[in-house]
């Protein structure tokens, strides 16, 4: 592991200790709790796009999956909106990401896309 640290941070990898890797993590968990609460009222989206992002990280289980929403603004702007685990694309994970966003004060958009336009 030492090995691999040398080589993608450099000469700071000597300064990860466990305490400082499990500090980071504390911190950026925190962030991204943060981020995942944040207040969706004063942003209107014209459009979203919706897909599930499916990789085998937690071992063999093919069901276990990211779902994404990316909302486009009035202006065009892309935003990453939600990203949260589901059990595959189901019915019920897709409803708590978007009763989630509601709760959070996001409008229904003029245009949905499932599935990456596929």
């Amino acid at each position: 592991m030492a090995s691999v640290l040398g080589v993608v941070p450099g000469e700071g990898a000597k300064k990860l200790t466990p305490s400082v890797v499990s500090s980071l993590k504390k911190e950026w968990t925190a962030s991204f709790d943060a981020w995942k609460k944040r207040d969706l009222s004063k942003t209107t989206f014209t459009y979203i796009y919706a897909g599930g992002i499916y990789q085998q990280i937690r071992g063999d289980n093919p069901k276990l999956c990211v779902l994404v929403i990316v909302g486009v603004d009035d202006s065009g702007r892309k935003h990453l909106v939600a990203l949260e685990d589901g059990v595959r694309e189901s019915t019920q994970s897709w409803r708590e990401v978007l009763l989630n966003l509601q709760s959070r004060g996001m409008k229904a958009p003029a245009l949905a896309d499932w599935g990456w336009g596929s």
